[in-house]
């Protein structure tokens, strides 16, 4: 298993009000870390941006 920090798009309060946040995913590849990023409560998964920073690999101590 790898490790991902994924920076996203979180919150419901309204279309243009989000929250960025990292999220830490445990997945097998960068692909597999973005489509679970994806699926995460609060993730404002409709907006084209809602992947902030490309995905990035880190070690477990910093996961």
């Amino acid at each position: 298993m790898k490790y991902y920090l994924i920076k996203v798009k979180l919150g419901h309060v309204g279309r243009d009000k989000y929250l960025p946040m990292e999220l830490a995913i445990e997945a097998n590849n960068m692909e597999e870390a973005i489509a679970k990023a994806n699926i995460h409560k609060g993730v404002k998964r409709n907006h084209k941006d809602w992947c902030l920073e490309r995905p990035k690999e880190v070690t477990y101590t910093e996961y």
